[in-house]
């Protein structure tokens, strides 16, 4: 089963390449579409436009470890998908994972420049990211 995980910073494009992939699938028609934020969503019981909200309230950590659980969930399972991650769904259990399982995982980095990330986060208030600081956004950019 092929997997395949869109990622990159937050206003790289992900979950437009996804919807386009959706729209256009051809040689895909057996893939499932995923956006790991909706899957978040869906888990805690809110609408996704709400998410950024709901981060907030339930705290980065325990929203990490939601979506941590799921994304695990979803490379175990047994069916081909493409999938959306968010921004910092990358962390080392992650990665490591991905490396012990390459022939099945693919992972596709959308190398958006920080400048337009920006520009199109910037007036998103259900991103956390829009209320940091361009110099906050920019260590964050090269961290990730």
């Amino acid at each position: 089963m092929m997997k395949i995980l869109i990622c990159g910073f937050s206003g790289a494009g992900k979950s437009t390449w996804l919807q386009e992939l959706k729209a256009h699938r051809g040689s895909m028609a057996n893939y499932h579409f995923y956006d790991l934020d909706e899957l978040i969503a869906n888990e805690i019981g809110v609408d996704s436009k709400a998410l950024g909200k709901s981060i907030a309230e339930i705290g980065e950590l325990k929203f990490r470890e939601i979506e941590l659980g799921l994304l695990l969930k979803f490379l175990q399972n047994d069916q081909h998908f493409v999938m959306s991650l968010g921004g910092g769904a990358l962390n080392q259990t992650i990665i490591d994972y991905i490396k012990q399982n390459s022939e099945q995982i693919k992972l596709v980095f959308l190398n958006e420049e920080l400048e337009i990330c920006i520009e199109r986060i910037k007036n998103d208030h259900n991103r956390l990211l829009s209320k940091l600081t361009v110099n906050e956004l920019n260590n964050l950019y090269f961290k990730r």
